[in-house]
């Protein structure tokens, strides 16, 4: 006999694969994932995305806008954001993402970038964090260098973060 044998339970577990719908395949999916990760991020609710798996490849534009923006205001403190980064947890070319965000007269970086000193300028508000300096402000957002921060935020609202912080009226943005 030359062929292997194939086992019948073998043959079992593959037809019970290819009987699975996608909302089981997404509960296999979820349950791997929060196995190894601990948690997981769904984008959008869970039907959609079953939905995604169901054959539906792209997800309408202003749904997927959202969940980008969505995951990537969840890692903003995170250094190694990035638009490449972004691109492969959604399953999207990175051409594709910074098309997207064409739509919207932005880039995917200027949009991280942006959000990240939104935040930044909201802490130097807060009272609660008055003890932190600049540069431990911007690395709760994933800006790692104190001058980078200062020049991002000079360039942005007008200001530097310091006179900021002291003045918040005089900010231009």
């Amino acid at each position: 006999m030359s062929g292997a044998m194939i086992e019948p339970a073998t043959i079992e577990v593959v037809s019970a694969r290819r009987r699975t719908s996608p909302a089981d395949r997404f509960e296999q999916f979820e349950h791997q994932a929060q196995a190894t990760c601990g948690t997981l991020h769904v984008s959008g609710d869970r039907v959609r995305f079953a939905q995604h798996f169901a054959g539906n490849p792209r997800l309408d534009r202003p749904t997927l806008m959202a969940a980008v923006c969505r995951t990537a205001r969840e890692c903003l403190a995170d250094s190694e954001l990035n638009p490449a980064m972004l691109a492969r947890q959604h399953s999207i070319s990175l051409r594709s993402l910074q098309m997207l965000f064409a739509e919207h007269g932005t880039s995917p970086a200027r949009w991280i970038r942006d959000e990240r000193l939104h935040r930044v300028r909201a802490d130097l508000t807060d009272p609660r964090l008055a003890h932190l300096t600049v540069a431990m402000i911007g690395e709760r957002w994933g800006l790692v260098d104190a001058s980078q921060v200062s020049r991002l935020f000079r360039a942005k609202y007008g200001v530097s973060p310091s006179q900021y912080r002291k003045n918040p009226v005089a900010a231009t943005a």
